[in-house]
């Protein structure tokens, strides 16, 4: 819900604020114009944000892909089999609702999916995902961002394939969730998507050597494995 910006106006949002203060501050030297494309929408889960790229953001030619994902757990090819508890309990969630619990039917959906899927299946799709999508986007740099833990086998993965892995470690703020998140949610405030997108600003201007040494690294490869 982060990139998605959640209960906020899209001029609010931190992909927004990143690409005005990538305009004005213009950090990295072979670039004079910058445009920051938000694919997010709310309820993907890694497969389906995944399956974004490849059906569109790939199309805009992009130098750079910043990855925001904050649920590791979640594949909706076996999370919505837990799904009719929606329409039964309906009317027994906006009750829930009026009395403070935000989304408490889907609470109680996800807790039924943790409890009855094996912690590994998730992992070893999770894996797949994330395999298949680096080898798809080439030589392109990733910069993969959670606000939460990345399970190790994920980061592996990532790392393994020169992506660049930040996480709540990086991102401060988000201990402050009174301040920067909405009341009864997980989800970025406006005054959390400007902080957000000012981390991350930080973040690529300070690793810049590192992010495009991706690219390089990957054309290396390439040059390497066609001469042998």
């Amino acid at each position: 819900m982060e990139a998605f910006g959640f209960l906020n106006n899209t001029s609010q949002i931190w992909p927004e604020k990143l690409q005005e203060k990538l305009n004005t501050e213009k950090p990295f030297k072979n670039f004079e114009k910058y445009e920051v494309l938000n694919l997010a929408y709310h309820n993907y889960d890694l497969a389906s944000q995944a399956e974004r790229f490849k059906v569109q953001g790939k199309d805009f030619k992009p130098d750079l892909i910043i990855w925001l994902n904050n649920d590791f757990s979640r594949v909706n090819n076996l999370f919505f089999v837990y799904v009719d508890y929606v329409n039964k309990d309906f009317q027994q969630g906006r009750r829930q609702a009026k009395e403070g619990e935000y989304f408490p039917i889907w609470q109680q959906v996800y807790n039924d999916y943790i409890k009855n899927t094996p912690w590994q299946k998730i992992i070893s799709y999770q894996e797949k995902v994330l395999t298949d999508f680096l080898f798809f986007k080439g030589d392109l740099p990733v910069v993969f961002l959670s606000f939460v833990t990345i399970p190790e086998e994920l980061r592996k993965v990532l790392e393994n394939n020169n992506a660049l892995v930040f996480t709540l470690s990086d991102f401060t703020f988000a201990n402050n969730p009174d301040l920067y998140f909405s009341k009864n949610l997980q989800s970025l405030n406006q005054k959390g998507h400007l902080k957000l997108s000012e981390a991350i600003f930080n973040l690529l201007t300070k690793n810049q050597a590192g992010i495009f040494q991706q690219k390089k690294e990957k054309r290396n490869q390439k040059q390497l494995s066609f001469n042998f």
